[in-house]
């Protein structure tokens, strides 16, 4: 399948005739690389080419905290100011960070939910339908939702590196090689140097990654101290990509021209 070019998609067809594509690569690279945009069209891959995700915010995850009181012998477990305050308010003391949640619904989530008994003067949180039901008939009303969670039956998506083509390196040195590093999420899954022509299969080193939600794609050239490092080009992978088909993402920073190719496994 090849994505078309959508105006209000962050995705776009790779086109090897823009005008922006047409920087210094001429002669024998660019069109080695146009046959092999070819190539990979004809077998059905599907090309993207990075966009800026400067508007892409990261899911916020906060601490879920329990709280216990030793007068009413009774947990209280939150992850909002809201819930914090009313348990230290009411003699509560914080126990531990019990994890993370979303302040936000996210694909596969569910709400937690927090609920109150007047009767019994007691806290019960619950995520499924059988546990909101059960507090219902026992007379706890509803409070809040404290953040949002993945289901115990919930199943990560799976992303693969496959391999790391380089058709033009971003060091202007004839001689010299990038020292190249790729990042999922900011940690440093892979680094190799790499020069024109240059393609590694880095699946064994990366392996599967798992991952909830989407998650940023970074290609990255080691400079001398005191140069920062060169940003070759940052990529969104959603987990709507998550079908096993291959996809290859261009990365063009500093002149430079590489190719990933990646799949996300549902």
């Amino acid at each position: 399948m090849v994505r078309h070019n959508n105006p209000h998609s962050p995705f776009k067809l790779f086109n090897p005739h823009s005008p922006l594509n047409t920087r210094k690569h001429t002669g024998g690279r660019w069109h080695a690389l146009v046959c092999i945009v070819m190539v990979l069209l004809s077998l059905g891959a599907t090309l993207l080419e990075v966009q800026p995700i400067h508007a892409q915010v990261k899911p916020t995850l906060v601490p879920l905290e329990p709280y216990w009181s030793d007068d009413r012998e009774d947990n209280f477990t939150t992850a909002t100011a809201a819930g914090r305050d009313s348990a230290i308010d009411a003699g509560y003391g914080f126990v531990r960070v019990e994890g993370y949640v979303f302040t936000e619904p996210q694909p596969g989530t569910v709400p937690l939910e927090s609920y109150w008994s007047n009767d019994r003067e007691d806290n019960f949180t619950t995520a499924t339908a059988a546990g909101r039901n059960s507090a219902i008939d026992a007379g706890y009303g509803f409070v809040r939702v404290e953040g949002y969670i993945y289901p115990s039956t919930y199943k990560p998506k799976l992303l693969e590196v496959l391999s790391i083509y380089c058709f033009e390196t971003e060091d202007s040195d004839p001689f010299g090689e990038d020292e190249a590093y790729l990042l999922i999420d900011g940690e440093k899954v892979w680094s190799g140097d790499m020069d024109d022509g240059d393609t590694v299969y880095p699946r064994g080193t990366i392996g599967f990654r798992p991952f909830a939600t989407d998650i940023t794609l970074t290609l990255k050239e080691e400079d001398d101290w005191p140069d920062r490092d060169d940003t070759l080009g940052t990529y969104l992978i959603s987990v709507s990509e998550a079908d096993g088909a291959e996809r290859f993402v261009r990365f063009d920073g500093d002149d430079a021209l590489y190719l990933i190719n990646y799949r996300v496994l549902p």
